[in-house]
């Protein structure tokens, strides 16, 4: 069974905010015909005035970390209505400041009203590796927390 047809199983629906990932997270979430029957939206808040203002990030969390991730989700929940709500936030690559932060990723699932954070350290400066490998991992986690909740 793969992601799509768990969520159909469960009559899932899902919505994300994505921050590093810029709109791919949406976009594979979004591929399959019929998406529309789980993939309710998302919205890219790639600039910190975003997270604060549509989002409700505090002003003085770092928007690149878990507490950000964390608030990114919760304020999500706030605007769509879905079973589960999906954050990323991060340095993606090419560059970051300091430069060791390169491949430091969050993301936060909230599912059945419990917030699960994740921290990913990708070992590459490659933007879209780092995107297309985080959203692997957000899926696989998403599948884990699904099966055991939901079982």
């Amino acid at each position: 069974m793969d992601f799509y047809d768990l969520l159909k199983k469960y009559n899932l629906t899902i919505s994300v905010v994505e921050s590093c990932t810029g709109g791919y997270l949406s976009h594979q979430l979004s591929k399959k015909a019929g998406s529309s029957k789980y993939y309710k939206g998302g919205i890219i808040a790639y600039n910190k005035d975003v997270k604060e203002n549509i989002l409700g990030v505090g002003r003085e969390v770092d928007a690149v970390s878990e507490k950000c991730a964390n608030q990114m989700v919760t304020g999500l929940q706030k605007i769509i209505d879905s079973d589960i709500y999906i954050s990323v936030t991060g340095f993606a690559g090419p560059s970051a400041e300091p430069i060791n932060l390169v491949g430091t990723i969050f993301f936060s699932i909230l599912y059945k009203n419990k917030i699960f954070s994740f921290q990913k350290k990708y070992n590459s400066n490659k933007r879209l590796r780092n995107i297309k490998r985080v959203i692997k991992d957000i899926i696989y986690e998403l599948m884990v927390i699904i099966i055991s909740l939901s079982a």
